[in-house]
């Protein structure tokens, strides 16, 4: 099996940049995350927890931004100050679900998108079936994202390998000038990791940890980490949990 290597670095996870489809505005209005205290409350990170892995998951296969029509990045700035000031699993949930629900709703595929039957290492998918713990609405809106999965040659944020087919992340934007990222994009650097390694390591099943709660644990840690070692330091414990020699 071919070894995925992916290649970080600081700020920001940033990947092999490649000719961009033109995304559309935000359907998000951007504004300042609420700051003023390095910590969270156990509710906002299950909160933002949520948040990483349904970004994450929409982000690869909703159409609207597998085609480049949505700013995704953008969208995720957009909707964390509300997602932090819920106050609680169900507010967070119905702001999630109405943020989503916005996107374009996907067309109904006719040849869908389906996943090989010999396939080594499937995602685990469960949990956007688990109504108790997302709420009926938020999970029959992302079921219906994955039912409606598209056929594409690449997405706006991967492609693969010509001849080799390994995974080539594509326009993700750097955020260079950003010694230290604000809370916001310390946040997006974790998320897109952990997503890259939740939906494209082929050795997901040899890191031999609990994926989720590594997210879980980073989350709180990237977010109070307010000074630019303190972030390195963080960014570089989290790729050394994948334990990719």
């Amino acid at each position: 099996m071919r070894r995925l290597r992916l290649v970080f670095a600081l700020p920001l996870v940033m990947m092999t940049a490649a000719g961009a489809i033109p995304p559309v505005g935000p359907i998000a209005a951007i504004e300042p995350s609420p700051g003023g205290s390095d910590s969270l409350t156990t509710s906002q990170v299950d909160d933002l927890v949520l948040l990483g892995k349904i970004w994450g998951f929409a982000k690869y296969h909703h159409p609207s931004i597998t085609l480049g029509r949505v700013d995704w990045d953008s969208e995720l700035l957009g909707i964390l100050p509300a997602v932090l000031k819920a106050g609680g699993r169900a507010s967070a949930m119905a702001t999630i679900s109405n943020w989503l629900a916005r996107l374009d709703p996907p067309a109904t595929c006719s040849p869908c998108a389906r996943m090989p039957d010999d396939l080594y290492l499937r995602p685990d998918l469960d949990w956007i079936r688990d109504e108790r713990t997302l709420g009926s609405i938020l999970s029959t809106l992302l079921q219906r994202i994955y039912n409606n999965r598209q056929i594409q040659p690449a997405q706006q944020y991967v492609t693969f390998a010509p001849g080799v087919g390994n995974p080539v992340f594509t326009n993700e934007k750097g955020y260079a000038e950003k010694t230290l990222p604000d809370s916001d994009l310390r946040l997006l650097a974790l998320y897109r990791f952990w997503n890259i390694i939740e939906y494209w390591s082929p050795y997901r099943d040899l890191i031999q940890e609990d994926w989720d709660g590594v997210l879980r644990e980073f989350v709180p840690q990237v977010w109070a980490s307010n000074d630019a070692d303190t972030y390195r330091l963080s960014m570089m414990a989290l790729i050394a949990r994948v334990h990719d020699g």
